[in-house]
This record gives structure tokens, C-alpha cells and sequence, in this order.
């Protein structure tokens, strides 16, 4: 994992000089919500992603459904690609600084 500048989306090396960009990993807040810790710069990382083409048919992002770090599968979307912090897991709604909400 390689530090975000100006973008959200997490930085990812995959050799050969080349680095990606991989959207809803989901902020520090979640991660430690969800009982793990924040991904760190430097942090050796496997990503299950699948990419969505936007209703413009130009911009695709890759979207992370889950990662492993640590020899850790830490699942991040449901089956049905939604964010598993927006689900009943995580209790009846918590706000968090960057807009989005635990439920």
C-alpha cells in the first residue's frame, strides 16, 4: 500500500513500476469498527477487486471486495457488492467524519 496524494482511492504498487488505484477500502474508522487494523503505508497486500464502468461508459474504477494483509482475508463487500460497514452488522447507525455511516 502506497500513501494516497490528492485521491481517495488506496495506491497500490504491483510491480514492474506499476501502480493502481483501488476505491472502497474504506477509512482507518471502519477498519478498526470492523476489529482490524488500518491498512499502513508499506503493508503487503492481496486485493480481490471487480471493476465498474460508471453510467458515463468513459470512467471505470476498481472496487475492493476484499483484502488480505497479514495472511488476513478481511471481507469488505457483501455478495451483493455493498459494503459490509453499511450493513446490520455494525448496529443502528454511526456517523462518521468523512460522510458515511455505520449502520
Amino acid at each position: 500500500a502506497l500513501p494516497a496524494i490528492g485521491d481517495p482511492g488506496l495506491k497500490v504498487d504491483i510491480g514492474d513500476g506499476v501502480i493502481i488505484t483501488v476505491y472502497g477500502t474504506g477509512s482507518s474508522m471502519v477498519w478498526e469498527a470492523l476489529g482490524y487494523e488500518p491498512l499502513d503505508v508499506g503493508d503487503e497486500v492481496s486485493i480481490a477487486a471487480y471493476e465498474v464502468t460508471f453510467s458515463d461508459g468513459i470512467t471505470k474504477k476498481l472496487i475492493a471486495a476484499t483484502v488480505t494483509v497479514g495472511g488476513q482475508l478481511i471481507t469488505l463487500r457483501d455478495a451483493d457488492g455493498r459494503p459490509v460497514w453499511r450493513g446490520g452488522i455494525m448496529g443502528a447507525g454511526q456517523r462518521l467524519h468523512d460522510g458515511s455511516c455505520l449502520q
